[in-house]
């Protein structure tokens, strides 16, 4: 089996040969790919820093820059729809009613410290007092 053919199949043993591209542009192909690869290297690990960030200081200014948003899509909303407005402020209004109610600095004035030191020598009413606190 060995007439010949063998000397053709070495003729293309390399892509170069087969997909007649020059060296050249097999190098600036590799070059070019090389490039993206770490470009896409370098995305990758910015976006796995951004995720890592824990630091209050990075939340603190995210917030304000989210709250900033808000009122601005808020503010050209508002110039779009008036009634958008009174709505707003109800919807806001709710909200901090929620948060007043649901505070979790309950028993910290002088008579609820007083009567948690005392502690089960307490009467019914003033527990409920205290619980509606």
């Amino acid at each position: 089996k060995n007439d010949g053919d063998d000397d053709d199949s070495n003729e293309y043993d390399d892509d170069l040969g087969h997909n007649e591209i020059t060296i050249e542009e097999h190098k600036r192909r590799r070059a070019q790919l090389a490039q993206v690869r770490a470009l896409l290297l370098y995305q990758e690990q910015k976006h796995q820093y951004t995720k890592k960030i824990k630091s209050k200081t990075y939340r603190r200014i995210r917030k304000r820059q989210r709250q900033r948003q808000k009122e601005k899509d808020m503010e050209v909303a508002i110039q779009d729809d008036p009634e958008m407005e009174t709505q707003l402020q109800e919807k806001e209004e709710m909200e901090r009613i929620k948060e007043r109610l649901t505070l979790a600095h309950k028993n910290t004035s002088k008579w609820a410290k007083r009567i948690l030191k005392r502690g089960k020598n307490v009467d019914l009413a003033t527990r409920r007092a205290l619980s509606a606190q």
